[in-house]
């Protein structure tokens, strides 16, 4: 039985904001924060969980387009990536990684240096900042939850929220 995405949204809200007060059990310090991963084909849908999800919290909402993080320069994409999370410290936002896809894809044009492959260092770089991160982070994805797994196995307090299906077009 498939649970509705509002359901698990409203969820999602109640243990951010356990964790926030320490209700959960959770050490007070650096790292308290929580992953929401939204799966699902509809971007629409995606962007308006994470806007839901920020509105629930009371707290801004910070779109980051993961294609511009992405850099075929060695070291690039994590000097990237410590801007968007020193900035998002200061500011209290939720960070809404939309796309997230593309920091696992590893299309043709990526640099091949030695055994050094810039994309997986960028995915352990921002894995590292996720897991360190103090406030709320929502990574959007069109990725079969199986294949998040995989990524988000490594980060203690990971919230799925499944939105099912994209909606089929409508014929005129």
């Amino acid at each position: 039985m498939e649970v509705d995405a509002s359901v698990q949204l409203k969820s999602a809200v109640e243990q951010i904001q356990r964790r926030a007060t320490g209700e959960a059990g959770v050490p007070v310090g650096s790292g308290n924060g929580t992953v929401v991963v939204v799966v699902g084909n509809d971007a629409d849908g995606r962007r308006a969980t994470a806007s839901d999800l920020a509105s629930a919290l009371h707290l801004e909402l910070n779109r980051i387009d993961s294609g511009r993080i992405i850099s075929r320069w060695l070291g690039e994409t994590e000097r990237n990536l410590r801007k968007v999370f020193d900035a998002s410290e200061r500011s209290d936002a939720v960070l809404f990684f939309d796309e997230a896809d593309a920091l696992f894809d590893r299309g043709d044009d990526a640099p091949k240096r030695g055994p050094r492959d810039p994309r997986r260092d960028a995915v352990a770089a921002w894995i590292a900042h996720l897991r360190a991160h103090r406030g709320v982070v929502v990574v959007g994805t069109g990725a079969k939850a199986s294949a998040m797994d995989a990524v988000f196995g490594r980060i203690p307090d990971v919230v799925r929220i499944d939105l099912g299906p994209s909606p089929e077009p409508e014929d005129d």
